[in-house]
């Protein structure tokens, strides 16, 4: 996408350059027709400047997001869940391993020595 918005620059400053050329030699017809083109290169310009700024703000909080994970030091117990260097825990192992975020399982109400994952409904003990 960087690279288009690049492309898309040396166009407009190209299409600049014959306006400036043009207007000297009053070709008013086509510096309008220049001026249309410009200004719809301008917003597709801006578009994709929007896209990518999107994506690396996306991108940022991935970044933020797995250096957390990194941070936490996380080492699995005897009951197969994961818990951090604090105790904190029990983190389910199904949705670390699989990618989908550190995520605490809850007691069941039915049985104290059962943890499940309300995201992935994993359970253990």
């Amino acid at each position: 996408m960087a690279i288009e918005i690049i492309a898309a620059i040396g166009t407009v400053m190209a299409t600049f350059k014959t306006l400036q050329e043009l207007s000297e030699k009053e070709q008013y017809a086509k510096v309008k027709e220049g001026i249309a083109d410009m200004s719809i290169k301008l917003s597709d310009m801006t578009i994709a400047a929007y896209a990518i700024r999107e994506e690396n703000t996306e991108l940022k909080n991935e970044i933020k997001r797995l250096k957390e994970l990194a941070d936490r030091e996380l080492t699995m117990g005897e009951d197969r869940a994961y818990y951090d260097k604090n105790k904190v825990g029990p983190y389910c192992p199904n949705c670390y391993d699989n990618n989908q975020g550190l995520r605490l399982m809850h007691r069941t109400f039915s049985h104290d020595n059962f943890f499940t994952c309300s995201h992935c409904k994993y359970k253990n003990r």
